[in-house]
């Protein structure tokens, strides 16, 4: 319980206290509203970016196969994958044959390659012989299934793509590619079908991993910490991060380890248990973020997306409106705070002067006057004051007149006891000389006391001295007495013997 010494200090923290806490109470329940609607707009918008991304690449990965079966479903492909395939057959990659196929062929195909921004076209005969490609990589004329590349994402889909029908398009995940400096690379592939709808070989083309990046790394509204990417099953990067190029890149991850180039965040374990969700987490960077995530499905495997922005910043909004809030709860403060005062000190003011006329008239100076300047209640209690204070002075002024009677009263009472007195003093000197008499008769009475005393001593004398006589006497008689009784038996024994 809070105690004041003042009463102008407890009613200011009166006003305080009622105007104050309302507005708080208001402040604390409008922030927490406002600051529930800010997060529930920030995963609303992390939501939408990413179902538009998945969309993109679902998009992006759908055109991929539908160019991918145009371009099989061209007769000049055909034919040029018969003249290909024909002269690395008869007479290797080096001949003139291979060459002038590439000069009639290769010139088109390495167009619809740049048109279409993929990073590579491969033409696989029946083998597995790479018989073309539009970059020219180190794969050219390799045979995938005796080469290295039968482990890489191009092995993949070739051994898919020889167990799918004739429409199927096989689609594999990244894996580092030897022929493009080991980088991570996917692929696509379907069986090439000629005009007679024969199955001659396959068409394959490689993913470009700067388009993946572009769509993914479009960042309208996302402000300076959101970013989405791509995570795969192995936790390695599929896009590379914006706010880490460097360490979370997919080359990065695929040459480094998870720790600290992959993504093995509660959203990405989520989203592989088939979670699609939204929640705040702690990112690869250690950042709590709000993270939306779900997935990307290819078919034979999965991509988690992840669409995330730091909290601090999502929350910004919230976090300026409390401290608009508290700026405009603490103004509001210093403006009741005044307004407190002055109106404590109108209210205490008159009290306070009451108190001191009230110590003034307690201490005896009954010369204090109050002034009645307020017209409420104080007023009245200010007049109440005034009122005590005349009627206090009337009665002192009576006490003071009836002390006068009494001064006067108790000098005749004084001259009495003086009388008296004198009369007092006399008949203590009578009795005093009777006094003096009766100690002379004592002291005859106990002269007389002490004789008699004296002779009954003398009696009590002679009265022990009888008593030892008389015991004396007692004895002498008792034994004549046995005297007598011994006489008479020896007389009785001498009477028997002479009987006898």
């Amino acid at each position: 319980m809070l105690k004041f010494k003042k009463i102008n200090h407890k009613l200011v923290f009166t006003f305080l206290s009622l105007s104050l806490t309302p507005l708080i109470i208001f402040a604390y329940f409008s922030i927490n509203m406002a600051s529930d609607s800010i997060q529930a707009q920030a995963f609303s918008q992390l939501e939408s970016v990413r179902s538009i991304k998945k969309a993109q690449i679902s998009n992006y990965l759908s055109s991929l196969k539908a160019s991918l079966q145009v371009l099989n479903d061209d007769p000049y492909a055909a034919e040029a994958f018969n003249a290909f395939d024909e002269a690395i057959t008869s007479d290797g990659l080096n001949s003139n044959a291979w060459r002038l196929a590439e000069g009639k062929y290769a010139e088109r195909f390495i167009k619809i390659n740049k048109v279409n921004a993929w990073y590579d076209l491969f033409f696989i005969n029946l083998q597995g012989d790479i018989i073309f490609t539009a970059a020219k990589e180190s794969d050219l004329g390799s045979n995938i299934p005796q080469s290295g590349i039968n482990q890489t994402s191009l092995g993949d889909a070739f051994q898919r793509s020889q167990q799918n029908s004739l429409t199927e398009i096989s689609v594999t995940d990244f894996k580092p590619y030897p022929p493009s400096n080991d980088e991570p690379a996917a692929f696509m592939m379907t069986k090439l079908i000629d005009s007679a709808g024969k199955h001659i070989g396959y068409i394959a083309l490689q993913f470009p991993l700067n388009k993946v990046n572009e769509i993914m790394q479009q960042r309208d509204g996302m402000g300076a910490t959101g970013e989405t990417y791509l995570v795969g099953e192995d936790r390695r990067m599929r896009s590379d991060s914006y706010l880490d190029p460097t360490g979370h890149s997919v080359i990065a991850s695929f040459a480094g380890n998870i720790n600290n180039n992959g993504v093995d965040t509660d959203a990405v374990k989520a989203a592989f248990t088939g979670e699609t969700a939204s929640r705040i987490i702690m990112d690869y960077n250690g950042n709590n973020v709000l993270s939306s995530f779900s997935t990307v499905d290819l078919g034979e495997f999965k991509w988690a997306l992840i669409a995330e922005i730091d909290e601090a910043e999502a929350f910004e909004t919230s976090n300026t409106l409390i401290n608009i809030t508290a700026v405009i709860v603490a103004l509001v403060s210093v403006v009741i705070a005044f307004i407190a005062i002055v109106i404590a000190r109108n209210i205490s003011g008159p009290i306070v002067q009451a108190v001191a006329i009230a110590q003034r008239v307690s201490s005896g100076d009954l010369t204090a006057d109050i002034v009645v300047d307020q017209n409420d209640e104080l007023g009245l209690l200010q007049q109440a004051m005034h009122d005590m204070i005349v009627k206090l002075k009337d009665m002192v002024e009576h006490i003071s007149s009836s002390a006068d009677q009494q001064a006067t009263a108790s000098q005749e009472l004084s001259s009495i006891t003086e009388l008296t007195d004198v009369n007092v003093s006399r008949q203590h000197q009578a009795t005093e000389q009777v006094a003096t008499a009766i100690n002379e008769m004592s002291v005859s009475i106990d002269e007389v006391t002490q004789n008699t005393s004296e002779a009954s001593n003398a009696a009590d004398t002679s009265t022990k001295l009888v008593h030892i006589s008389s015991i004396a006497v007692n004895e002498t008689i008792e034994q004549i007495l046995q005297l007598s009784d011994d006489i008479t038996k020896s007389k009785n024994l001498i009477d028997d013997v002479q009987a006898g």
